[in-house]
């Protein structure tokens, strides 16, 4: 906050409220409202343009589908739950950052992944939207969300077998059966039944929270050193 004695000081040393350094600090502050809007016009442009009903676009999916809101309760926990990881990252990476330590770029690549992640339950990128829009295979897809992975992994080594190996291990086993479970869904729908869904999720789900236990405990740790 500027105070009356800044301003009776010469104008020299008076802070430069509009000058582009300052401006530049709060560029960070309209970010996401920037966004929203961009996404609020996007979704009136295409309304008007292919006269489907706006409502379509902003009303909860429960609601529009006349689903029960706890329909898919694991999925959304699971999204949730990496979207409190990719929060948890960005936030330790910009108070990193600010206080002038080393900068952990590995806590930022991985908010990113896990917000990829998150987004990608929610509007099913891999299942429907990349193969039926833009005619990428859902083989392809995996392939390099597991690429992905294996680079963040391999140019971070250091830093994730510092700290509890074990854990980040078993997320990733855990998140590559489910992975497997969904490549060879029409045989093990055959042998399973049902409770092929039960055992792809759970197995899901569970990945879900040692990742995001792992990645919030990293985040945790690299505030406090």
């Amino acid at each position: 906050m500027v105070s009356v004695g800044d301003w009776k000081a010469s104008p020299s040393k008076r802070p430069e409220l509009f000058g582009a350094a300052n401006m530049l600090r709060h560029v960070p502050l309209f970010i996401l409202p920037t966004f929203a809007i961009a996404v609020l016009s996007l979704i009136a442009w295409t309304s008007l343009t292919y006269d489907i009903p706006v409502y379509l676009f902003t009303r909860d999916m429960a609601v529009l589908a006349k689903f029960h809101p706890f329909v898919a309760i694991a999925s959304s926990l699971g999204a949730f739950l990496m979207c409190a990881t990719a929060a948890c990252c960005f936030f330790a990476f910009s108070v990193a950052r600010e206080a002038g330590r080393e900068i952990p770029w590995h806590v930022l690549a991985v908010g990113l992944f896990s917000l990829y992640l998150a987004a990608d339950d929610f509007y099913e990128f891999h299942d429907r939207l990349l193969p039926r829009n833009f005619g990428i295979p859902q083989q392809l897809v995996y392939v390099l969300i597991a690429t992905t992975a294996a680079a963040i992994t391999i140019r971070w080594w250091r830093h994730f077998f510092a700290f509890r190996p074990w854990l980040l291990a078993a997320a990733l086993f855990l998140l590559s059966t489910s992975i497997a479970f969904d490549i060879f869904d029409k045989m093990l729908l055959q042998i399973l039944h049902q409770w092929q869904f039960f055992w792809e999720d759970s197995a899901k789900f569970v990945g879900i929270s040692l990742w995001a236990t792992y990645f919030i405990g990293l985040a945790q740790r690299t505030l406090s050193r």
